[in-house]
Order: C-alpha cells, then sequence, then structure tokens
C-alpha cells in the first residue's frame, strides 16, 4: 500500500504547477544573488575586503549565493510546497481516500514529508548548480573548498529535512493551505524577532542567544561561521529532533474523522 501512495504522490509532484513555478522563481533568485555578490566584490576592488556583505573568507563566492538563499528563501518554498501538495489535499478529499483504502498513518504522513522534501532538495540541487555556473562567469573555478561545499550542502539538506517535517505536521494539524502559509509566515516572523530583536544583525545574548541555537538556521549558521566540530555536531543534531518531534505530530494528527 505504501508503495501505491508514494507512485501516486511523485505522479502528482511531477505534474505540479506549484513545483516548477517554484523553481522558475528559485534559478531567478539564484542568479541575482550570485551577481550581488559579484558587484559587492568588485565594489570592494580586492576579494575579501568588508562591502557591506558577509563575506566568508572560507568560501568560494559563487557558494555563498547558494548558502544564502538555503537560510533565508528556501525554507518558504518548503512552507509553499506543504500547503499545496500536502494540505490541499485535505480540502479535495484525497487524505481520506487514502486512509479509508488501509494506509497506515505512518506511511501516509512519510509519503507526504518525502514529497515535499524531495521537491525542496530538487530545488535546491538546482540553486547550487545555477549559482556555481553563474559564479563561473565572474569568477575562476575554487577547487580549494570543495570539502567544505559539500559539507554545507549536507547540513543544508538535513536543514530542509526539519524544515519539511515542520510544515508537513502544520498540514496535518492546519489541514488548509492559506493556514499552513499565515502560520508559517507568523512563526519565521516570531523567530526573527527572537533572534534578531534589533534588527541589525549583532550577536545576540542571554535568552535570544539561547532561541537563536534551538533553531535550525542558528544551528546552521554557527556551524558555517566557527566551523568547529560541536558546532557541526549540533547543527546535525537539531534537525534530526525538528525531523522526530514533527513527525510524531503529524502523525497524530490523523483521527477517526479521516477514515468515516
Amino acid at each position: 500500500m505504501i508503495k501505491n501512495v508514494l507512485k501516486e504522490d511523485f505522479y502528482r509532484l511531477k505534474r505540479s504547477k506549484t513545483l516548477w513555478i517554484c523553481l522558475t522563481v528559485a534559478v531567478v533568485f539564484s542568479f541575482l544573488i550570485t551577481t550581488f555578490y559579484n558587484f559587492a566584490i568588485e565594489l570592494a576592488g580586492e576579494y575579501g575586503v568588508y562591502t557591506g556583505v558577509d563575506l566568508n573568507e572560507y568560501m568560494a563566492p559563487e557558494l555563498m549565493a547558494a548558502m544564502a538563499f538555503l537560510n533565508a528563501e528556501l525554507p518558504i518554498f518548503c512552507m509553499i510546497f506543504a500547503a499545496a501538495l500536502v494540505a490541499g489535499e485535505f480540502a479535495q478529499g484525497t487524505l481520506r481516500q487514502i486512509l479509508a483504502s488501509g494506509a497506515g498513518r505512518v506511511g501516509v504522513y512519510f509519503s507526504k514529508w518525502l514529497k515535499v522534501f524531495v521537491a525542496s532538495v530538487f530545488l535546491y540541487v538546482a540553486t547550487v548548480v545555477v549559482s556555481y555556473l553563474a559564479g563561473l562567469m565572474y569568477w575562476k573555478p575554487q577547487t580549494d573548498y570543495l570539502g567544505i561545499m559539500f559539507g554545507d550542502i549536507g547540513l543544508g539538506l538535513l536543514g530542509l529535512a526539519g524544515y519539511s517535517s515542520l510544515y508537513v505536521a502544520l498540514a496535518f494539524m492546519l489541514r488548509s493551505a492559506g493556514g499552513v502559509i499565515g502560520v508559517g509566515i507568523g512563526l519565521n516572523v516570531l523567530v526573527n524577532l527572537l533572534t534578531n530583536p534589533l534588527g541589525t544583525n549583532e550577536t545576540v545574548v542571554g535568552f535570544f542567544e539561547t532561541v537563536n541555537k534551538l533553531t535550525m538556521s542558528g544551528a546552521y549558521s554557527a556551524a558555517v561561521g566557527e566551523s568547529g566540530v560541536s558546532a557541526v555536531l549540533y547543527a546535525v543534531f537539531v534537525p534530526l529532533v525538528y525531523l522526530a518531534l514533527c513527525g510524531v505530530v503529524g502523525m497524530l494528527n490523523f483521527v477517526k474523522r479521516d477514515v468515516r
């Protein structure tokens, strides 16, 4: 049964207009962000000089664009996918039919999470490729940073797994595309207020520092910035916790009315 659910989900994913619209937007964003970094570096006159943007001396410029996109915009696409591809199925009655056919809650939730995760990874890979190819227009190929690049990509994929689980859980709880987007935006605004209360992106301390460490973006940023073993392990641990907890919450939101 789970095999049939997966097959149906990925068939729907390939035919989804949401996926291809988001992919187009993501590719354009990636190219523009890479171009912005190039412009900032040219203004500096020399690579690594402060220009008002966060230039990481340990990372190739064309990859900074992809990493910036991951932290800022890509989780939003996870939210859109969960709203359109999962919450929308409640309104259509699709999920009720699947459950009535005998599929278990674990299998159904896993299939929906995997659909959102794969769609998000597809966009992420596209942004990395576009950023790198666009970067070759401005810089020579950077081979000294491949290890760091793949490490950052690995952490990014773990983050996407956590974000996908979070928004799919919201989809099962709210059962409304508009509700998922509304609550998702609200959560992002709240987290931003708690982790960046002054709006200056300065390092926060005390309570705000603790909250920042509990977020996936905060754990990821610390790992990329510090490059220490403990920071990297923590950045691996946090998304896995989100993945597990949100998965349990999502699966528990199947109730008897879903199979009537």
